[in-house]
């Protein structure tokens, strides 16, 4: 539901756990689900889009940004989350379409 909030632990780049706010911006079942969270510097924006192709198959675009005004944060560290992001984004792919194949 849009206005919600929850906190999810993530595993850092440099090997530790935080828990960090995540607020929930907009949500349609079957067509977006958008997030925001409260993760300096990085300040994650999360977005995942589903377009149907088909009775039992659909795409999902799923992107990250980041929400902040440094510059600093920008033209250094922005570069190596990405990389991070990237590595964990083709993991969590891979297991998704297994799981989904799995269950189909």
């Amino acid at each position: 539901q849009p206005g919600k909030d929850y906190l999810e632990t993530v595993a850092t780049p440099l090997g530790g756990k935080k828990k960090i706010k995540i607020s929930v911006k907009e949500a349609q079942l079957g067509k977006v689900f958008i997030t925001e969270g409260e993760f300096p510097p990085l300040m994650p924006r999360m977005e995942i889009r589903f377009e149907a192709t088909g009775d039992d198959s659909c795409n999902v675009t799923w992107r990250m940004y980041s929400r902040s005004q440094s510059l600093l944060f920008k033209a250094t560290l922005l570069y190596w989350f990405k990389s991070v992001l990237n590595k964990r984004a083709a993991i969590g792919i891979k297991r998704l379409k297994k799981n989904l194949e799995k269950s189909g």
